[in-house]
This record gives structure tokens, C-alpha cells and sequence, in this order.
């Protein structure tokens, strides 16, 4: 394996993180706040998307029913 590969095994081991004493907590809570808000835009942007395409669909039959 890779030395670098195996460095990042090693940052990424459970007891390497959970190490981190007092700013453990601190630290979990900004990766769980990080992970909050990018599920939630990327939530927010498909249900925009859908709404976008269901108004487009819309306009396209209203103008259709026009011509």
C-alpha cells in the first residue's frame, strides 16, 4: 500500500478521532452541522427543480391551449 494511502488510514482511524479530548465535541458537532446543511440544499435544490419543471409544463400546455 501506498505511504500515502496508509497516512490517511491512519488520520482517519475511529480512536485518531475521537482523541481529540475536549474538542471532540466540537468537532463532531461541525461535521454532523456540515453534513446537516449540505442534505438540506441538496434537498432544497430538487424539490426547486421540481417545482421549476411542473411551472414549465405549465406555461408549455397554457400556450398550447392558446394557439
Amino acid at each position: 500500500m501506498p505511504d500515502g494511502c496508509q497516512k490517511l488510514l491512519e488520520i482517519m482511524n475511529l480512536e485518531n478521532i475521537l482523541g481529540f479530548d475536549k474538542y471532540a465535541g466540537y468537532l463532531l458537532s461541525c461535521v454532523a452541522l456540515t453534513a446537516v446543511v449540505l442534505v438540506g440544499n441538496a434537498w432544497l435544490a430538487r424539490r426547486a427543480l421540481s417545482q421549476a419543471q411542473v411551472k414549465a409544463r405549465r406555461r408549455t400546455a397554457a400556450q398550447r391551449n392558446e394557439s
